[in-house]
């Protein structure tokens, strides 16, 4: 009798394993840890990371300067006219020079750039206004038919020549029909430019 009993005692005094309390996890063991944001400036000295400039839209974009190119031989005509007639225009004889230099062309047209070369010649010797204004033409033109190269422009076709009458009859027909033509269009410039600046009457 008191074996059974010391058997019951034992059993009722033992723990059954569902009448022990479980363990819960803490709820900061549960929650997942958070990273760093790494755009910002950490405590240690980590640079934060900076944001990406836009580009300006095309109409606020400064324009690039392309390099400048030599000036165009009809550029070149142009400018040497234009220095040309500029320093005639207080001469006493600009209305003579104006009227010859409207007549030239036709005359190279029918006689050639020789013999016309030679009736201006021949006229500067007579002397006044006339003289000089046929004086001032023939210079002109030598003065681009020989100019001699420079940096950025052409040549002319009888480059480094003293004389436009020597160098016509020196140089062969190839060179005569160039320096023909050559003042033909320079003529062009030279009667749009006096006809602008110097006076008529």
């Amino acid at each position: 009798m008191s074996k059974k009993n010391n058997r019951r005692h034992q059993q009722s005094g033992s723990p059954s394993a569902s009448s022990v309390p479980k363990t819960t996890a803490s709820p900061s063991s549960s929650m997942p840890t958070s990273k760093p944001n790494l755009s910002q400036a950490s405590p240690s000295g980590a640079v934060a990371a900076q944001p990406k400039t836009a580009p300006l839209p095309p109409h606020l974009a400064q324009p690039r300067r392309a390099a400048s190119s030599p000036p165009t031989l009809e550029q070149q005509r142009a400018a040497h006219a234009l220095n040309a007639v500029r320093e005639l225009t207080e001469a006493p004889f600009a209305k003579e020079y104006r009227s010859y230099v409207e007549s030239l062309p036709a005359t190279i047209v029918m006689n050639g750039l020789g013999q016309a070369c030679a009736t201006l010649l021949a006229a500067a010797n007579g002397g006044g206004d006339r003289g000089h204004a046929y004086s001032a033409l023939h210079g002109h033109l030598q003065s681009w038919l020989c100019r001699p190269a420079s940096p950025g422009n052409a040549n002319g076709v009888y480059s480094g020549a003293d004389s436009l009458i020597d160098a016509i009859v020196q140089n062969g027909q190839s060179e005569y029909v160039h320096a023909q033509a050559e003042a033909l269009a320079y003529l062009v410039w030279l009667k749009k430019f006096s006809k602008a600046f110097l006076r008529k009457d």
